[in-house]
């Protein structure tokens, strides 16, 4: 799942997790902010906060833990 931090979701899906998941985001389409990435399984979730942010001539990307 793909959310700002709103909680309105930008993106979902389910499916299967014992092959793997793997997902592409084409990023440089969402607006500067903050947005949670969030896998979600039975037992446990994982969940990692990003930031766009605008700098002259470039948009940076930042993991927090």
């Amino acid at each position: 799942m793909l959310r700002n931090l709103a909680g309105h979701q930008l993106y979902t899906s389910t499916g299967d997790l014992c092959q793997g998941i793997k997902q592409k985001f084409i990023i440089d389409e969402l607006a500067t902010g903050m947005y949670q990435v969030a896998v979600i399984a039975v037992n446990q979730s994982t969940i990692k906060t990003f930031v766009i942010e605008e700098h002259p001539a470039q948009t940076g990307v930042s993991l927090q833990s």
